[in-house]
């Protein structure tokens, strides 16, 4: 940030509002000043500041300590290190055209969205003087709820072990002694963290980040990890091994050899992009093998594992996986481009079919969240692929760093995160090394640690993705290990779709294979079977599809049925009302021989059911409810609302007004919420052949039973 060297003495109004210190040391400027802090800096208590909290005030914020206005500071730099260092912390802009912080990946509910964090710009009208511009400092604990997705200790463990204090550095101005006293700004510009000294290595105080990765480190994690982290071998979920098709790269030969589901392998999670993947190394085994290949033996004889040579000319993020493997002690590394014959449909939709078996099972999964393709590489793996940006200043004795930006920032910025087959990738690995831009983090189900940070103690909870599905995130990676804290499958089921619905596809085509193992987990996880991509509620088919959506929504993708969430431009959302199922109607798969049946990712469907006309009507907020006046009233618990499409012609919206509209009873039964019985029903168009589906409607069985209804056999597609 550029600062003017002609600001006139502070307001005399801002600073009355601010208890400012007195900066001794003004008198000096100019001369030879021996010390190399200013008189407030050194004064500052830093004992003070940087003592751990105590169990009464744990959870409350702590006094600031303000240190004087940006022009105070300005005129300190010259000969205070500290001053010079909190002055390259301020953002080169300040004022209303200041970009905000990006938020991700916060879990919208129904009503309200989740909070964002505390972080954040309050806009200024105008950009203020540098006069009126306060510089505070504010302690904290390096594990609370401001730093949003540190790892976070229980108070037990805390007091008992405190983590290091963090500094925030915050810039205030406006208020009743500004030009604008209706509006001011205030932002957290940084975090300053303690370095540990020595031998004495606090939790989550600091440290800068080596040239290439410590390969002892990050093998200590994993080992600790596969010892004494029982809940990360997932030991409660049913999921089926690969048993066949399984070819892994074998590191010290640099081979791809056809190994067994018992092999102990890691997997890699990575963005393809403009990185080659017409690789022809499966070629001559498939020549030699074509009449079996490629349903071939596990072994050519008792001798002989079958196997080809590894492709030359890999881009960086698969070499530098290979050479982190190696040095990680890890034999065997698989990944899709090189792993899965590409010409082999067979073989594809085999493996594609048991995603979550191959990353649930790796013994760690690589992901590589650096760089738009394959050709990033590792950062960190190779010498010269990244350097350290921050730097350490010292404040009476004690070095300081800046904090990295937050984990899930981190990741969160990246291309990796951004895809759609990545998501269920990085949620179905219960452990990970995360390699982003600026530093490698481990994750798995219980613990979370990052390079820039000395760990907690290994044995304490502080998962990153735990803490997250606090949140109601649940995006992050290893996910997986919140499945069985889970009481619902509809949580876990619209949480991971709300997220999967954020990311990219680059073939739609993909909608339902990328998220297959996700549905997968969660099915099997309660019991239950899915059905292209639905899981099917109450073990009915029917249930499969009590799923509606939270806004208006258009049918975009026509290679999918109506019936089914991939064919909308929005995420599901299934409906819990029903506890009891008394009736549903009978469903079934029926093989048709028509041209718009053989284009879809899923079979038509006859259904033997009732088919009641209802009136609906809009509302302000374009949510469609039950006409009152030509239906009972709908009790207030009861989510009567249905969404159609926001860009509805004239004539269709008058004639749905107009009514009636067709609607196919899926389920009746006993909603314990409102402890009466109700009826879930599909809103249907009629075609020249079948029906499709239009929205879903949940009302009260006085009124399903009072409309005008018929017994109907019905094709859906």
């Amino acid at each position: 940030m550029e600062i003017s060297a002609d600001v006139t003495s502070p307001n005399a109004e801002t600073i009355k509002r601010f208890n400012l210190l007195d900066r001794k040391c003004r008198a000096q400027h100019g001369k030879d000043f021996s010390s190399t802090l200013c008189t407030v800096c050194a004064a500052l208590d830093l004992d003070t500041l940087l003592a751990p909290a105590k169990k009464q005030s744990a959870g409350r914020m702590r006094d600031d300590i303000q240190l004087g206005s940006l022009s105070q500071l300005q005129d300190c730099s010259s000969h205070c290190t500290f001053c010079k260092y909190v002055l390259e912390q301020v953002p080169s802009v300040i004022g209303p055209e200041a970009m905000p912080p990006k938020y991700v990946d916060y879990k919208e509910f129904e009503f309200e969205p989740y909070p964002p964090p505390v972080d954040h710009w309050t806009y200024a009208e105008c950009v203020p003087e540098l006069n009126e511009i306060i510089v505070m400092l504010r302690s904290m604990r390096g594990d609370t709820e401001e730093c949003q997705d540190l790892p976070m200790i229980k108070l037990k463990d805390y007091l008992k072990d405190p983590a290091a204090t963090w500094i925030d550095m915050v810039i205030h101005s406006g208020g009743p002694g500004s030009k604008t006293p209706t509006a001011g700004m205030a932002i957290t510009c940084t975090k300053f963290v303690p370095c540990s000294n020595g031998l004495v290595k606090q939790a989550l105080s600091g440290r800068l980040i080596p040239a290439e990765v410590d390969y002892s480190e990050l093998k200590g994690h994993l080992n600790l990890c596969l010892d004494k982290h029982e809940e990360c071998f997932l030991r409660d979920v049913d999921a089926t091994a690969v048993e066949k098709y399984l070819w892994l790269i074998d590191i010290a030969n640099r081979r791809v050899v056809l190994a067994n589901s018992s092999t102990d392998y890691a997997a890699l999670s990575y963005v393809w992009g403009a990185a080659r993947r017409d690789y022809t190394h499966f070629q001559n085994i498939r020549s030699e093998h074509s009449e079996s290949w490629p349903d071939i033996e596990m072994l050519v004889d008792e001798n002989e594992v079958l196997s080809t040579e590894l492709p030359q000319d890999l881009p960086a993020t698969i070499s530098d996986a290979i050479e982190f493997c190696s040095k990680l002690g890890i034999e065997y590394l698989w990944v899709d481009s090189i792993c899965i014959d590409q010409e082999s449909k067979k073989m594809k939709d085999y493996l594609i079919g048991r995603m979550d078996s191959i990353y649930m099972r790796a013994k760690i999964t690589i992901i590589a969240a650096a760089g738009d393709d394959a050709n990033a590489g590792l950062p960190g793996v190779r010498s010269g692929t990244r350097k350290e940006s921050r730097r350490i200043t010292d404040l009476q004795g004690v070095n300081f760093t800046t904090a990295r930006p937050f984990a899930k920032r981190l990741i969160a910025d990246s291309t990796w995160w951004k895809r759609a087959w990545t998501f269920q990738e990085g949620w179905l690995s219960p452990r990970c090394f995360i390699f982003t831009d600026q530093e490698v983090l481990y994750c798995c189900t219980r613990s979370t640690h990052r390079e820039s940070l000395y760990s907690y103690d290994p044995l304490v909870r502080n998962g990153l993705a735990d803490r997250l599905f606090m949140t109601q995130e649940i995006g992050f990676p290893t996910g997986i290990g919140q499945v069985s804290k889970t009481p619902k499958f509809r949580t876990l089921f619209n949480n991971v779709m709300t997220l999967y619905h954020k990311r990219q596809l680059t073939f739609e085509g993909d909608r339902i294979n990328a998220i297959h193992g996700c549905v997968t987990v969660i099915s099997e996880r309660f019991g239950i079977s899915n059905w292209y991509g639905m899981p099917m509620q109450w073990g009915r088919g029917a249930g499969a599809l009590i799923w509606r959506h939270m806004k208006p929504a258009k049918r975009i993708h026509l290679e999918f049925p109506s019936y089914s969430w991939a064919s909308w431009n929005a995420e599901p959302f299934y409906i819990d009302y029903i506890t009891q199922v008394h009736d549903t109607p009978d469903m079934f798969e029926i093989d048709l021989d028509w041209d718009i049946v053989k284009s879809l990712g899923a079979p038509a469907v006859l259904f033997k059911g009732e088919v009641a006309k209802l009136y609906i009507k809009p509302d302000q907020s374009n949510e469609w409810r039950l006409d009152e006046q030509k239906h009972p009233k709908q009790p207030s618990w009861l989510s009567t609302e249905c969404y159609l499409d926001d860009d509805l012609s004239v004539q269709e919206r008058d004639s749905i007004s107009s009514g009636p509209s067709e609607f196919l009873g899926l389920a009746k039964g006993y909603s314990a919420v409102g402890g009466q019985n109700v009826v879930i029903a599909l809103m249907i168009e009629r075609k020249e052949t079948h029906v499709v589906r239009r929205s879903i409607i949940c009302v009260t069985d006085f009124a399903w039973m009072r409309a005008v209804r018929e017994d109907e056999e019905l094709v859906l597609l």
